[in-house]
């Protein structure tokens, strides 16, 4: 085969890190999605005003950085938790939210509800080890 073939042609490995769709700075680990559900973890929720959202679970994501208030618990999308406004760490887009557990017999404790146009996959190439964006 002459050049162009398979061999040049990089096949992504799977997601290594969630990154701000707007400054491309790292949120957060793959392995640190979960499920809050049955369904697995990603879940679309309507908030009050209409606005749909489609969000990612996870346990923790360090470029994120949350707001300095009180967790609310005025239209959750999970049942006795509380939510925070999440931003991102490097441009202060909105991310998603901080759900903390209000009731101490709920777990996990805390979670973060990130949204999905808010993110994306960042793969590796198996070859060369360039980062793909996808």
């Amino acid at each position: 085969m002459h050049g162009g073939g398979l061999e040049s042609c990089p096949i992504p490995q799977p997601c290594r890190v969630l990154c701000c769709r707007d400054c491309q700075a790292k949120i957060a680990n793959q392995k640190d999605v979960f499920s809050m559900s049955l369904e697995g973890p990603q879940g679309t929720y309507v908030n009050p005003g209409g606005y749909v959202h489609e969000t990612i679970t996870l346990h923790k994501a360090k470029g994120v950085r949350v707001l300095n208030q009180a967790p609310s618990t005025e239209y959750t999308w999970f049942p006795g938790y509380g939510w925070t406004i999440a931003e991102c760490r490097t441009c202060r887009k909105h991310m998603g939210w901080k759900f903390t557990a209000m009731e101490k017999h709920l777990k996990p404790d805390k979670f973060l509800g990130l949204c999905r146009r808010s993110i994306f996959p960042l793969f590796k190439a198996d070859h060369n080890g360039r980062d793909l964006i996808m």
